[in-house]
């Protein structure tokens, strides 16, 4: 009798397994979002308060229900990212300094019921949802009260919050799809309060985050129904076909994406002597394109580092003064490409690009110098004042030579060798104090032109739909 109970579990057991295994779904994604935060008690002059682009990344556990209804668990990190301007003394006067604060993560928790509406290749959806969203912080508190010590204590704040999202998914051939969609997501308290009493205002300005965020998601889902022995010895015999009309239709003409992340080496004119790695500044690229027999044509979005620098004599020793930064970019770039052999394994191309100059990011301002008491009575004093953080509207051009082999079938593994040239002045800042006894003050700029060698990863949406 014992052996036929634990034959019954074992049964049960499996039997659960394999109806969970028929229902069970899980999505990962990730995509921009707009932060809903608010500048409260704005003073006079304004601070100019503005909600930055930033990221989410998240999963989501799906449940199936009955016909097309599922339920949801969810959890993600979302990033919060805002500027503000604050009025700044410098050796030059009262100026006004654009700060930026970024990546704070926020996390989210929720469950919602989603209710799709499938066709053959695809389905529309649409999720509302419920839960918490946590944030943890350091508060400066006294401790002891006659000798002022003060301590850090760590809080969280818990808040409820609700969501409703919809978008679209894009089947694979074994039921795996891609997923498109937006969402907005509404905190219903206050995570935290960022505070500016140093301002001595009355009443205070504050930044009141309720992790509220409206943003699109992309993302990939994940079927976890078991396939029969039929199905399995079918998808077998088709495996090999498909294989190659997939890289078939990688390779021909249609739309596609592209992430790519490059080294930028700056032109010896600009190099410090003797501190090579100092020249190699990072980049990514988004792109997306349409491929037209030979040609492609594409657009997106750019993001590279840079910074500004001088040199200055403090006794026998020379010093290196500079400040880093991070620019955006949009480009539009042509490439004409030609495949070797006839098996889709090597394609060659040139390619050229206009870029159109976006916003300056994490220009701020600092000081470099050894001195005790007064600065203005060193040997060597030097303050790095940003006098520009909106660099809009220059255009600058790149022009090099490409590959691409098949990865997976049905994407592209790329490889870029080119030159940034006819860069504008970016980074403008001012470089005042004094060396060797003698004050200086002048404004000085960046650039953006060097080599570049850049890796990434080419998505023809074709291959990937059909």
């Amino acid at each position: 009798m014992k052996k036929i109970y634990i034959l019954y579990s074992l049964f049960f057991l499996i039997f659960l397994e394999t109806v969970a295994q028929s229902r069970l779904k899980f999505e990962i994604y990730t995509g921009p979002q707009l932060q809903h935060q608010q500048l409260k008690n704005d003073p006079d002059p304004s601070m100019n308060f503005r909600n930055n682009i930033s990221n989410h990344l998240g999963g989501n556990l799906l449940f199936g229900l009955k016909n097309d209804w599922q339920l949801t668990f969810q959890s993600e990190l979302a990033g919060l990212n805002y500027s503000y301007d604050l009025p700044r003394t410098t050796p030059t006067g009262e100026t006004i300094i654009r700060f930026t604060d970024n990546w704070i993560l926020v996390p989210h928790f929720r469950i919602g019921l989603r209710k799709s509406w499938e066709k053959e290749n695809y389905a529309f959806f649409i999720q509302p949802s419920l839960g918490v969203s946590t944030f943890g912080y350091s508060e400066l508190i006294e401790i002891d009260t006659v000798n002022r010590i003060y301590s850090f204590k760590r809080n969280k704040t818990v808040v409820g919050n609700i969501g409703i999202e919809a978008g679209l998914k894009f089947y694979t051939s074994n039921k795996n799809y891609f997923l498109l969609g937006i969402r907005h997501h509404q905190g219903l308290g206050t995570l935290n309060k960022r505070e500016f009493g140093f301002l001595e205002q009355d009443p205070v300005p504050f930044i009141q985050n309720r992790g509220s965020y409206t943003g699109l998601m992309l993302g990939y889902g994940i079927d976890f129904k078991g396939k029969t022995k039929t199905t399995k010895r079918m998808g077998d015999l088709e495996r090999v076909e498909r294989k190659a009309e997939r890289r078939s239709t990688a390779w021909g003409d249609g739309p596609y994406l592209a992430v790519t992340g490059f080294f930028r080496f700056r032109p010896k004119s600009e190099r410090i002597p003797n501190l090579e790695f100092s020249n190699i500044y990072g980049g990514n690229q988004l792109l997306a394109g349409y491929t037209f027999n030979s040609l492609s044509l594409e657009t997106g979005y750019v993001r590279m580092g840079a910074y500004t620098r001088n040199d200055f004599s403090s006794g026998n020793r020379l010093r290196h003064v500079s400040t880093s930064y991070v620019l955006d970019a949009i480009p539009i770039r042509l490439r004409y490409h030609y495949d070797i052999g006839q098996k889709n394994r090597l394609r060659v191309g040139v390619s050229g690009a206009a870029l159109y100059t976006l916003n300056t990011h994490y220009l701020s301002m600092s000081s470099f110098g050894q001195f005790s008491g007064n600065p203005q009575q060193s040997d060597f004093f030097v303050r790095v004042t940003p006098l520009e953080q909106e660099s809009k509207g220059q255009i600058f051009y790149n022009a090099g030579i490409f590959s691409e082999i098949p990865l997976f079938n049905s994407c592209m593994l790329t490889w870029n060798f080119s030159r940034n040239f006819g860069s504008p002045a970016v980074g403008l800042v001012n470089f005042s104090g004094q060396t060797n006894g003698e004050p200086i003050d002048f404004n000085s700029s960046g650039s953006l032109n060097g080599w570049l060698m850049e890796l990434g990863f080419k998505i023809p949406l074709y291959s990937i739909l059909k």
